[in-house]
């Protein structure tokens, strides 16, 4: 309006007249044809600017908006947030302005902003439900509107986003590229698009058309028609998604209403709901609200009925607000979903707060800097009103900021969040405040930033990684009997070294045995997180998210410290004594030549009854350098792979400390 305005004043400005070597005669008649000319363009000027504030009052009033807000284009669902900004050209090669699709979800530890795609032009719209996105694009002369769909898909183990498909959106049947697109709303994997169509003749009313389809559809499918909604489209209409079901909000006779779609059941009678509602291709004029048929069609659409897409029919139920009657219809700016209920966003002035007290019930309007600038300051206010049972009960009120805003419900799963209010500062970054649903006021707003390497909660599987190669290698090469056999020849100087040993237990005993050791552990931990007991039974590398499977290492961590203690306090855990396994030393073993029971080169079979007397206890050095490194052990238990290809069936921690686990 004020650029309107500055427009109409320049243009009425009076010109300038150049001074010349004409007669003064001359001079008065130029000025009299100026004058004459200056009083005819200024009844013309004011006629123009009349007509321009009248069509730009009307094109304001019914500007559509997918979320409530100033900002273009924004839409969201179940905690995740979609917005569109443009982004001038980075380089003087390029003129051209791109437009970026953005995304935020209410999972992530930290704020942040994600780049989904970039577009060349503006959509016209866009809409969301869940993770799935579907964007609009404008018609280009006699070409369809291109709708394009994606969604925002999670790697649990690397914790980044990522567009499902990869390759790129998925095309859905274009929309027809006649009319203006005023209205958009994703109902139960269903897009529902309103459409003002053109006159056909300047005489006629304007056309109105909502239609539907389904987001698995083909590229070659076909839109499907609906019946208007039961509002004066002389004023704004807006669609919105409540509680899972199609819902309109506008006017009826100057008082607020709310409309919502009930399909019909699978076997209702199609005839019998073709006569409950009203026209589908219903023609409203600006000065009546009642349907008239239309005369002709430009649009080539499919059957109204269908029975292969039942949700196409039913009929429109109206929700009267029973407190709204006061209230000015040029007030509302939308309506949300939160927890399954219409919450309506309105415009109010500061005499209208529900408080006598503005500072402590209205939260300061988010700046371009992120900071909070003073309620007072603010001309405008935005009210959240609850319906319950037909009723509006007050929610919040904040100040309405100053830059492009946009207010959605945002993690319904999460406890106390109710919405979201995303603003853009001036170099169009996001903020986003929180309103949680015992709250008045959102919370301090936040930078999204760019997202950074999220590699925190899976970081560990690398390492464990690493530190399980080495194991291995370490003990292939320095566990082997051999070189123990030559340490202990090196320590005892003439010493005789038996080369007779031990196999060591049946893995499977061993198993059981940590399982026996496991068992305090994990009860101890599930009687403080409860759940299912054996979803505490995981190994450290192949938990993906450590914030989230926290109690099972807690778990497998505690198992280890049971079982590590009774090693190095008594020679034998807990586990180990019940299944009848024991730790002895074995390579290096140096006995006299009057202890030999056996020939030297001669291998004990572990059934001998003798076998375990030739050798001795470990130290406690050797049980606890054990105890360490089995930590590694319990958290890749794919080390343990050695001990199978291991003839005598030691482990890597054995192997390294010149131990064996061996039956009794």
């Amino acid at each position: 309006m004020s650029v309107t305005h500055r427009s109409a004043s320049h243009d009425m400005r009076t010109p300038i007249v150049k001074r010349s070597n004409q007669s003064s005669l001359s001079v008065m008649s130029q000025l009299d044809f100026r004058g004459c000319f200056l009083r005819v363009l200024r009844g013309f000027a004011g006629t123009h600017l009349w007509c321009v504030c009248l069509v730009a009052c009307i094109a304001i009033s019914s500007a559509r908006a997918d979320l409530p807000g100033t900002m273009p284009l924004s839409a969201a669902g179940e905690g995740h947030l979609w917005w569109i900004v443009a982004r001038e050209p980075s380089s003087t090669e390029s003129t051209a302005r791109e437009y970026l699709l953005m995304h935020h979800a209410s999972v992530e530890a930290a704020p942040t902003e994600r780049l989904v795609l970039v577009l060349p032009t503006m959509p016209e719209g866009i809409a969301a439900e869940g993770a799935d996105v579907i964007i609009v694009m404008r018609a280009e002369g006699a070409r369809k509107r291109m709708v394009l769909t994606l969604a925002a898909a999670r790697n649990p183990s690397m914790g980044h986003w990522y567009n499902h498909p990869r390759e790129g959106p998925r095309v859905l049947p274009p929309l027809d590229s006649e009319g203006e697109l005023r209205g958009l709303a994703m109902v139960k994997g269903q897009l529902h698009a309103l459409l003002r169509l053109p006159r056909t003749a300047a005489t006629e009313p304007e056309r109105w058309w909502l239609g539907a389809m389904t987001s698995q559809a083909s590229v070659d499918g076909a839109w499907q028609q609906l019946p208007l909604p039961p509002l004066e489209f002389a004023e704004p209409v807006m669609l919105a998604t409540i509680g899972g079901a199609l819902e309109a909000i506008g006017t009826v006779d100057r008082n607020i209403k709310l409309v919502r779609w009930i399909a019909a059941s699978k076997g209702a009678s199609i005839a019998a709901t073709a006569d409950a509602q009203a026209p589908s291709n219903a023609v409203v004029t600006h000065d009546e609200s009642r349907a008239i048929a239309p005369k002709t069609s430009a649009i080539e659409l499919a059957p109204v009925l269908s029975d292969e897409v039942p949700f196409l029919r039913g009929t429109w139920e109206t929700r009267p607000l029973l407190n709204a009657q006061s209230m000015s219809p040029r007030t509302v700016i939308g309506i949300i979903d939160v927890g399954g209920s219409e919450i309506l966003v309105r415009r109010v002035g500061a005499n209208e707060l529900n408080t006598n007290e503005p500072s402590a019930a209205v939260a300061a309007a988010p700046t371009a800097d992120g900071s909070e600038s003073p309620a007072s300051r603010a001309t405008s206010f935005i009210r959240l009103e609850r319906n319950r049972q037909d009723q509006l009960t007050p929610w919040a009120e904040f100040a309405q900021p100053r830059q492009p805003w946009s207010l959605a419900s945002f993690a319904p799963g999460e406890a106390g969040i109710g919405a979201a209010l995303l603003v853009l500062d001036a170099k169009s970054r996001g903020t986003i405040a929180l309103i949680s649903q015992s709250a008045a006021t959102p919370t301090a707003p936040m930078l999204l930033e760019p997202p950074t390497f999220s590699a925190r909660s899976w970081m560990h599987v690398p390492i464990l990684g690493v530190f399980s190669i080495l194991l291995v290698l370490a003990a292939v090469v320095f566990g082997s009997d051999a070189y123990l056999a030559n340490r202990a020849r090196g320590e005892i100087p003439n010493a005789r070294v038996r080369t007779a040993r031990l196999r060591g237990a049946d893995p499977f005993k061993r198993v059981l045995a940590f399982c026996i050791d496991l068992a305090p552990g994990l009860i101890a931990v599930w009687s403080v997180v409860g759940g299912n007991p054996l979803d505490l039974i995981e190994a450290g590398i192949f938990v993906t998210d450590v914030s989230q499977q926290m109690p099972a290492i807690c778990a497998m961590f505690a198992g280890w410290a049971f079982a590590s203690l009774g090693d190095i306090a008594f020679g034998r855990s807990l586990g180990k004594r019940i299944v009848g396994l024991r730790i002895i030393r074995v390579g290096g073993a140096s006995f006299d030549a009057s202890a030999t029971a056996v020939d030297l080169g001669e291998t004990k079979s572990r059934d001998s009854a003798d076998a375990i007397d030739w050798f001795p206890r470990p130290s406690t050095a050797r049980r606890t350098m054990r105890a360490l490194l089995s930590i590694i052990v319990v958290a890749s238990p794919l080390v343990m792979i050695v001990a199978y290809l291991n003839p005598d069936r030691d482990g890597p921690a054995d192997m390294l400390t010149g131990t064996a686990v061996v039956e009794e």
